[in-house]
């Protein structure tokens, strides 16, 4: 299955060295070129998009200060980048909100986010019209005519902010001006300076260095446990690991990946080769729910990120184990457990995903 501007395609393996792919146009299935973005999403002009647009001076579109879950209570002990969730979420916003605006010209800041913007881009964007916005994995691609598109992520801290008219005051950190001919304005801001934003060929996007050693996208391209099982059997890491590896499927982070192995009570410590076919049909199973009601309920919000529309995402209230060390299972009551595995947090819970031992085989 193929998503509005995404343009990798589904894999049996994952490939060992880099190999640059064309992008397949596949209108049928939603596929670059396509008109019909796969999945809900605001329609253009609809009258919730244009009241919210209306109303909100500025639309913060990505990350934000520090907010305060809904139970009142501040999530702070981690750090996390925007997963699938939270960037499909600012996909969908985007689209309902810049879609068939032109483009009048673009100033860039002249810093270097997580590697240098081109000094081309404004170049290449200029004069150019929004036809929509795509993803894959964590990753945006703003659609625009004349053959571009402008690729985006959002790394640590990025966010998009659009003013229906021209800002009275300036922001810091701001690395692109994007003004459109109709007198509003989209930026994008990243105080840290992990994101990305370059202009790429559209009918180069398979070759570009970030995109083309991506797997599929768990969300459009749902993996089932055959296919998981065939890419898991013979990986040399542990189950985790191998959910955040996005050469094998992009989007998934730190938070869901942890989400996933609780709800399908998978150890997060095991081997893949020691998973039996049931285990991976389970992760597949809880891998398109939870991304699914973590969409629904526009991602995770912990320090920084919001909707466009300036809340937090409310998924936070419906985790299980992530961020939630030393708290109780909320489907047996044990302590959350918190380890670290690849120098990043790991949560789980030890009584539902117990660490099964590889039994051993006898030998005549």
């Amino acid at each position: 299955m193929w998503f509005r501007g995404s343009i990798i395609p589904e894999r049996r393996r994952m490939p060992r060295t880099t190999k640059a792919m064309q992008p397949r146009v596949d209108r049928a299935a939603g596929g670059l070129g396509s008109k019909r973005l796969a999945g809900p999403r605001s329609p253009r002009g609809s009258s919730a998009a244009v009241g919210r647009a209306q109303s909100h001076p500025r639309l913060e579109i990505g990350s934000a200060g520090a907010a305060a879950l809904p139970n009142g209570r501040e999530r702070s002990s981690v750090r996390s980048m925007p997963e699938l969730p939270e960037v499909e979420t600012i996909r969908r916003m985007l689209e309902s909100t810049v879609r068939g605006r032109t483009i009048r010209d673009v100033k860039l800041s002249g810093l270097a986010l997580r590697r240098p913007v081109p000094a081309s881009l404004a170049r290449h964007v200029k004069g150019r019209t929004i036809e929509g916005v795509g993803r894959h994995g964590k990753y945006l691609l703003i659609e625009l005519d004349g053959g571009w598109t402008l690729l985006s992520h959002l790394g640590m801290s990025g966010r998009w902010l659009f003013y229906p008219e021209r800002p009275r005051e300036d922001r810091p950190h701001v690395h692109a001006r994007v003004r459109f001919q109709d007198g509003s304005q989209l930026w994008f801001q990243d105080a840290r300076r992990f994101g990305l934003l370059r202009a790429v060929r559209t009918d180069r996007l398979g070759h570009d260095a970030s995109l083309a050693t991506l797997g599929p996208d768990p969300v459009l391209s749902p993996p089932g446990g055959e296919r998981l099982y065939a890419l898991g059997r013979d990986a040399r890491v542990h189950i985790k690991g191998f959910l955040m590896d996005q050469r094998r499927l992009a989007g998934i982070g730190n938070i869901y990946a942890s989400e996933i192995l609780h709800r399908a009570g998978i150890d997060p410590r095991r081997r893949t080769a020691t998973l039996r076919r049931a285990d991976w049909d389970a992760i597949a199973k809880q891998t398109e729910r939870v991304l699914e009601e973590a969409i629904r309920r526009c991602g995770t919000t912990f320090r920084t990120y919001r909707t466009p529309w300036g809340e937090p995402g409310t998924y936070a209230e419906r985790l299980h184990v992530y961020d939630r060390a030393n708290l109780p299972c909320r489907r047996c009551g044990t302590p959350i457990v918190r380890i670290v595995q690849g120098q990043r947090s790991t949560f789980f819970c030890p009584s539902c995903q117990r660490r099964r031992a590889r039994r051993a085989t006898a030998r005549i």
